[in-house]
């Protein structure tokens, strides 16, 4: 879930505040090796479970990368809270597409990463899809 609200300061810049929940459960395969006869050597598969929540507010900054304001790319610092409050940034792009006279519909991706969380933001990367004003 988010929410946002921005400004405007330049044709090409804009300013954002953004305030977001991401929730995740993921199942990842793991494989180890154990000690082998010289006919059996097949890795041993399990299964590692992780799941959990990052929270936060961003102060990004926008910039258009075309003339018409259909790309641009997005990045900012804020404060993430992953069962503690850190500092951290984010980065990413999107595209947006006028959708009626002052709608734009947009799709955005971007890697979420508090600084002291590293295992778990560097594969945060949520996609949005939405309609701004």
């Amino acid at each position: 879930m988010r929410g946002a609200i921005g400004r405007a300061i330049t044709p090409r810049i804009r300013v954002r505040v953004d305030a977001f929940t991401i929730e995740f459960n993921d199942k990842i395969p793991v494989y180890s090796y154990q000690t082998c006869s010289l006919l059996n050597c097949a890795p041993a598969q399990h299964e590692a479970h992780y799941a959990g929540s990052v929270s936060g507010v961003v102060v990004n900054g926008l910039v258009n990368i075309d003339p018409h304001g259909i790309g641009y790319l997005v990045g900012g610092a804020g404060l993430f809270s992953a069962n503690e409050l850190h500092l951290g940034v984010s980065a990413g792009a999107g595209l947006t597409v006028p959708v009626g006279q002052r709608l734009r519909g947009f799709a955005e991706a971007r890697w979420i990463g508090p600084f002291s969380n590293r295992a778990v933001a560097s594969w945060v990367v949520p996609i949005t899809i939405g309609v701004r004003y």
